[in-house]
């Protein structure tokens, strides 16, 4: 898809088009869009940067060096969660609300 096209798949509900920087937007019927940006870990590939419902309330998505997602936050921060990868395997293995306060785990993996 090139900068300025728009792509419909009718069948599937979804709307993919590219901005004419070059960013590619997937929206659903619903009218929930994600915004990519290129993924640096991942050459020719890309990753959701931000999620936007109907009334374009937005989710940030944070990622690390390795490519994994570490930080999910809404525009105004009032819920957003943090995700601990193994240092082993590179697994989940914690996700964490924070808050004002701190962090507050809300699940655990073991493997």
């Amino acid at each position: 898809v090139r900068p300025g096209d728009v792509v419909h798949f009718i069948a599937d509900g979804l709307t993919l088009w590219c901005t004419l920087q070059g960013v590619p937007v997937l929206q659903t019927s619903g009218g929930e869009h994600q915004l990519y940006e290129p993924d640096p870990t991942r050459e020719g590939e890309w990753r959701i940067a931000r999620i936007y419902d109907r009334h374009d309330n937005c989710q940030h998505l944070g990622w690390n060096a390795a490519g994994q997602l570490i930080a999910i936050a809404g525009d105004n921060e009032e819920m957003a969660v943090e995700l601990d990868y193994e240092g082993v395997h590179g697994r989940l293995c914690a996700v964490h609300q924070r808050t004002g306060s701190g962090r507050h785990r809300l699940a655990c993996y073991g493997y």
